[in-house]
């Protein structure tokens, strides 16, 4: 895998050996992974996660998304095509909601009052 772009909890776009070129993403409550065409234009989701917390906000990256953004990134370097994304990514991104559940709550509910609370719905 092949870092192209990095901001720090946003966004990173990256290439597979395969050339295939992609945009991870932290939205305020999901993380995805979108395929790239003519260098830069994300299109077809290849695979998302929906989170129990919030991340971050439009404009603002929490320690939560900087720390999912960056784990991701490093599982990438096992991941040799997209129909792997699921098979490593999900096992990681649910270990690390259960050891950082109640914190990234806690940071949500800082962040953004207990508006934040509604993501466990």
């Amino acid at each position: 895998m092949k870092q192209i772009t990095y901001s720090k909890g946003k966004y990173s776009q990256f290439q597979l050996e395969n050339g295939q070129k992609f945009l991870l993403e932290a939205l305020p409550q999901m993380l995805t992974i979108r395929k790239i065409i003519l260098l830069c234009v994300p299109t077809k989701v290849f695979w998302s996660y929906k989170l129990p917390f919030y991340i971050r906000t439009a404009t603002e990256a929490w320690d939560t998304s900087v720390e999912l953004i960056d784990m991701i990134l490093i599982e990438l370097a096992n991941i040799q095509n997209s129909s792997e994304f699921q098979k490593y990514l999900n096992p990681k991104i649910e270990a690390y909601i259960r050891t950082n559940k109640e914190r990234a709550e806690a940071i949500a509910i800082s962040k953004v009052g207990h508006l934040a609370l509604k993501a466990k719905k």
